[in-house]
């Protein structure tokens, strides 16, 4: 972990991978951040699962028993929302929710054993960038579930590559259920991203946080501040934290120290929007073919449906 990090903050321009915003305490901030009234992705997918679940379990191509494995579940909340409109003649027989936050899996669990009691829950903690293949079952049809519009956190060709493993991992007949955010006025995606009562800069102030609870780090996030700003033409949202003074920051854990000067940006987290024809084609090229799709009532966000050609 921290040879990662001091890589990424020698370089220029800076930068810190938004995968490490996710520890518990990012987690749970994170939670809160869902819950915001500007952040629309989580009411609007959520309201795609209440209002389209069932069409979505009857779109499914399977003909026998299959398991669900979501990637990057967090707490569950929008799929137990789809689950509890699982039809009774369904064949599905195994819910694998994947995080890499154990305290969000053992949440989870709870959560679905007391509001779908009758479906076998198996969490696994772990990164599935990082262990994609040991994660989908290989001996069962598969749903693989990635929600929340998660694929746009990440680079282009990060997006491309991520896409292209879920189709080289599933098999032929699998399906993906994936959430992709819309483009849509900018000025609701900056207040979904840059809140006022300052929840998401916590989030990304919580970065350095870990990094001094668990590095041994010393930095003063009273030098720190979060700026983020949307693109429209790229359909980024881009998140940066501010060196708000020249500075050295220690980390004793490795005996090395990073130079940070007034007004230098860190990049932590991009968030990018699609529309419907670059969806398409990303999918395309990843081996899957579009079955359906749906949309909130707003048109901000879809859920959509592929299966392995």
């Amino acid at each position: 972990m921290v040879n990662e990090i001091l890589k990424g903050l020698s370089q220029q321009p800076k930068s810190i991978s938004s995968k490490f915003l996710y520890d518990e305490q990012g987690s749970r901030i994170f939670e809160k951040i869902t819950q915001m009234p500007s952040y629309y992705l989580y009411d609007s997918e959520y309201e795609i699962l209440k209002e389209y679940g069932s069409r979505i379990w009857s779109a499914l191509p399977f003909e026998s028993k299959f398991s669900l494995v979501e990637f990057g579940a967090g707490d569950g909340s929008k799929t137990i929302q789809l689950l509890k409109q699982l039809p009774h003649h369904t064949y599905l027989d195994e819910y694998i929710p994947v995080d890499i936050s154990e305290e969000a899996n053992k949440t989870l669990a709870v959560q679905v054993e007391k509001m779908i009691p009758h479906m076998p829950v198996e969490p696994i903690q772990g990164n599935y960038l990082e262990n994609m293949k040991q994660l989908i079952p290989q001996d069962r049809p598969i749903l693989l579930m990635y929600l929340g519009s998660n694929i746009g956190n990440f680079q282009k060709d990060q997006i491309r590559k991520i896409i292209m493993d879920f189709g080289q991992n599933l098999k032929k007949g699998d399906a993906l259920l994936m959430g992709f955010d819309l483009k849509k006025n900018p000025l609701t995606i900056r207040q979904a991203y840059d809140d006022p009562d300052g929840i998401t800069r916590s989030f990304n102030l919580n970065l350095l946080t870990r990094f001094n609870r668990e590095l041994e780090a010393d930095f003063d996030l009273d030098n720190f501040d979060f700026y983020s700003y949307y693109h429209p033409c790229s359909g980024e949202v881009r998140s940066y934290l501010v060196s708000l003074t020249d500075q050295e920051v220690f980390f004793k854990s490795s005996n090395q120290s990073v130079r940070f000067y007034k007004d230098e940006l860190v990049h932590t987290e991009i968030s990018k929007k699609f529309d419907f024809e670059e969806m398409e084609v990303l999918l395309n090229q990843s081996g899957f073919m579009v079955m359906d799709k749906w949309t909130d009532s707003n048109g901000y966000f879809t859920d959509v449906l592929a299966v392995v050609k």
